[in-house]
């Protein structure tokens, strides 16, 4: 049974405790309003000197009475190479063209002299897009059919609160305030924000529905400027989490709409996702597909899967078109960062001297994310949740560039803009060497040269992953590699599955905390088989009915948890309290439950019965997992097997299989230095030298000894031999 209960204050009271939600995203993100606006006339200055500077425009522009100055680069990422374009013809057949996308238009930059600024604009046709220059947002436009070059200046307002139906959820937050975790999470900030991360690269597919398409005029070069202008926004956006937004595809809905388009915006996103899994089917490789679509949707501006942009099955969202060109990006980015499991802000959280950052639970006024939402995307990039947004996607060579910060063919470093320069010692402006330098940057370039072979240039995150070392030939660190999914981790309690270790207990405590532990049996084969929100194996096709699990797979459904003493706050989850055969079997769910379908859920890789592991809800022998590399053979038990099935050896042994003596490690990942601590060097001193020196003595005890024997038989052999 499921019971309900106040928030916080009666766990002990009431067995079940909801904490109501302060998403669906986005209808809680309400824009703010413009404050006012002036006219000015933007002058662009004569380019500076340099290679680095080549492609650099600059602009001097009026704000508030002071002159700006604006540097622009190109955007260093904004489209796939060949980036198809969908349409449709009269009678409904989907037509592909590869039209010319003026993506040199799209620039980033800062405004000069201002330490808190950033400058996101399509230079083509005047000036378009968003300026921050210290506190103050402004959205700026060309003045149609000025003469003149003139232009709107908008001032954004820092905008009141409104009450929101999703808002009720946050007055169950605020005790978290009490302790206030911001000394932490600036300390940690900083380490992060100093540290050489891996970038992410979202591979974004957008769809624009037949109303947007009207909206535009019915252009298909609008609509296609229109979207790149909102994906220039949110790469800027997203650049302070080391993460770039690309176009992979752009479809536009020229006819009419494939899908219907009810009131609701959960029943569009359930057709949506469907759509896109049974009929976007034009070979496009993407992380996530978004419907751009115009509708009156009273305080509803975006939809979508929370943390499903890595799971196939949910990688959709939705936003609700906006005239507002600033508007329409900064609810689009909400969105997009709700979709990749970015949480919304509490009231403690900051982004510069603003209090309504991007992921604010009611409306954001300015395009940037809180300290906690950095926090809360490198959990998330530390659980391995983004994974796969690590791969590298091929972008056109239009994007490279002196000065962009990436090494591109033809240069020896890029130590990015010219200010970052000047205090560079391995690089120059002009993406050349300096003096003896030999490397400019990467993991495996310390003092501008190559970091001697065998030194350690990744760690290991956890139990499931492996170290990587530099080869002293090459400034860039190898691949992460990990061990290979089946390997035993946890004490042989589970397996590693795509870097991670989880088993039941680790995902009660990781929910519920303290001395929480997985239920029995009982607590799952009784609920997983209802196809409840406390007890399914996910939901169906349609999105809206919940899977009842098999009983031989209820172990990979929801969690079931025991033993929690006091429920922690949970923010927006419902905990659930049932009780079966006189146990109390705890678990979790969303309130909008099909957009957040694995929240509760148990995740590949986990041990659900004897040889056994969960994959996609279903309890399957582990041989599913193709394990190719088998330890004791392949490696000869001196190593483990990695993600790519091959071993990576103990140290004292060398890869590739490990059979001669070496330094340990792998072809993949590199080899590290022979320390004297290692098995090898201990071999050699506890084995070799001992058995050398054994030998030594023997030769001088022995070899007397035989004298004094072989004498008689020699004088009797020289009184033998004839004169």
């Amino acid at each position: 049974m499921t019971r309900a209960g106040r928030p916080l204050g009666c766990w002990f009271f009431l067995p079940l405790v909801v904490f109501t939600l302060s998403t669906i995203h986005c209808s809680s993100l309400l824009p703010p309003a413009y404050s006012s606006y002036e006219v000015i006339i933007p002058r662009q200055l004569a380019a500076r000197g340099g290679k680095a500077k080549k492609d650099e425009l600059s602009y001097l522009i009026k704000a508030a009475g002071r002159d700006y100055i604006i540097r622009l680069n190109p955007a260093k990422h904004l489209l796939a190479k060949n980036l198809p374009v969908f349409t449709y013809d009269s009678k409904g057949e989907r037509m592909e063209s590869h039209p010319y996308m003026p993506v040199e238009c799209y620039r980033q930059g800062h405004v000069e002299g201002v330490v808190d600024s950033l400058a996101v604009l399509r230079t083509c046709l005047g000036l378009t897009g968003l300026l921050k220059i210290g506190a103050r947002i402004y959205g700026i436009e060309p003045l149609l059919n000025s003469s003149a070059f003139q232009h709107l200046l908008y001032l954004s307002a820092e905008s009141q609160p409104i009450f929101s139906p999703y808002m009720a959820g946050v007055v169950g937050r605020t005790k978290r305030q009490a302790n206030d975790p911001r000394p932490r999470q600036t300390r940690r900030l900083y380490s992060y924000l100093q540290s050489e991360v891996v970038n992410k690269y979202i591979e974004l597919y957008i769809v624009v529905n037949k109303n947007v398409f009207d909206k535009e005029g019915g252009s298909i070069s609008r609509v296609q400027t229109t979207v790149l202008d909102v994906v220039n926004i949110a790469d800027a956006t997203f650049r302070i989490l080391n993460t770039h937004i690309i176009l992979v595809g752009l479809e536009i809905w020229t006819k009419k709409n494939l899908i219907d388009m009810p009131a609701d915006l959960t029943e569009i996103l359930h057709n949506f996702n469907k759509w896109r899994q049974t009929g976007m089917k034009n070979g496009t490789a993407y992380d996530t597909a978004f419907l751009f679509l115009h509708r009156p949707y009273k305080n509803a501006f975006g939809h979508s899967y929370q943390s499903g942009i890595c799971e196939p099955d949910f990688a959709a969202g939705l936003q609700v078109y906006r005239k507002e060109l600033a508007l329409f990006a900064r609810g689009f980015s909400h969105e997009l960062a709700s979709h990749i499991g970015m949480e919304h802000d509490d009231t403690y959280c900051v982004c510069g001297k603003h209090t309504s950052c991007l992921m604010r639970t009611y409306y954001a006024s300015v395009n940037l994310f809180s300290n906690c939402s950095i926090l809360n995307f490198i959990d998330l990039s530390e659980q391995g949740l983004l994974r796969c947004l690590q791969n590298v996607p091929e972008i056109p060579s239009r994007f490279e560039h002196c000065g962009n910060g990436v090494l591109d063919v033809g240069e020896q470093c890029d130590c990015g803009e010219p200010h970052a320069c000047l205090h560079d010692p391995c690089c120059t402006s002009e993406c050349r060497l300096r003096g003896n330098a030999i490397c400019g940057s990467g993991k495996c370039c310390r003092k501008c040269a190559y970091i001697p072979k065998g030194e350690i240039c990744r760690a290991k995150a956890n139990e499931c992953d492996l170290p990587e070392y530099c080869d002293g030939k090459s400034a860039e660190c190898p691949k992460d590699y990990y061990l290979q999914d089946g390997t035993p981790c946890s004490k042989y309690s589970s397996y590693c599955y795509k870097k991670r270790c989880w088993n039941h207990d680790s995902l009660c405590r990781r929910i519920f905390r303290g001395e929480s532990r997985s239920a029995g049996e009982s607590c799952y084969l009784g609920l997983n088989i209802l196809g409840t929100p406390y007890g399914n194996c996910g939901i169906d096709h349609t999105g809206k009915k919940y899977v009842k699990c098999h009983p031989a797979h209820s172990m990979c459904g929801k969690v079931q948890c025991v033993n929690v003493k006091k429920v922690p706050n949970l923010q927006d989850l419902l905990v659930h309290v049932n009780i079966v055969r006189g146990t109390k079997c705890w678990t979790v769910s969303h309130p909008a439950e099909t957009n957040h379908p694995h929240i509760g859920s148990v995740p590949n890789g986990i041990v659900c019965d004897p040889y056994k592991v969960c994959i996609d809800r279903e309890c399957l022998p582990k041989t599913t997992l193709n394990l190719t590399c088998e330890p004791r053979k392949t490696c000869r038990g001196r190593g483990v097997c990695n993600n790519l099935h091959k071993c990576h050896c103990n140290s004292g042994w060398a890869p590739p299989n490990c059979k001669y003596w070496g330094a340990g490690g792998s072809i993949d990942g590199g080899c590290p230095v022979i320390a004297w601590g290692n098995s090898l060097a201990k071999y050699i001193l506890g084995t070799m030298i001992p058995f050398c020196m054994l030998i030594i003595a023997a030769v001088l005890v022995i070899f007397p000894k035989l004298g004094e024997l072989l004498g008689p038989f020699l004088r009797w052999w020289k009184n033998q031999t004839p004169r």
